[in-house]
């Protein structure tokens, strides 16, 4: 896949799938800091594919505890990432996706969709899926 408009074929894709198989399809980010991710979140969005954004959490989280706006240099300096020359989420920012992540599909309704789908399966009398 090389390119905007293949990247566009391939959200239509999944929204395609999604209708289809009637799974769930969001986008869960976490820097928003320079191309290509805006302009995939703004190809996300025109399709109505819900988000899920880090960095309003990441930029607190840099304000309070680093005392420093958040920018990839702060970022790669702090302890959100592995090491200054590795900018890969730390075990203390994995943390906090999983909780943001939840909070979000809390927030946009997934959870209680799954909760549902879930007890509608095993109240029909069929085994539950994984």
């Amino acid at each position: 896949m090389i390119g905007w408009e293949a990247f566009g074929r391939a959200l239509d894709e999944l929204i395609a799938l999604r209708d289809e198989h009637g799974f769930e399809l969001v986008v869960f980010t976490l820097c928003e800091f320079s191309e290509p991710v805006p302009r995939m979140l703004a190809e996300a969005r025109a399709r109505n594919i819900p988000i899920i954004s880090m960095l309003e959490s990441m930029q607190n989280w840099m304000l309070q505890h680093q005392g420093e706006p958040l920018n990839p240099a702060s970022h790669a300096r702090s302890p959100l990432a592995v090491e200054p020359n590795n900018p890969h989420p730390s075990p203390l920012l994995h943390d906090m996706c999983a909780t943001g992540l939840v909070r979000g599909l809390g927030e946009l309704g997934v959870l209680d969709r799954l909760v549902a789908r879930k007890a509608a399966r095993t109240s029909g009398g069929q085994p539950e899926s994984r």
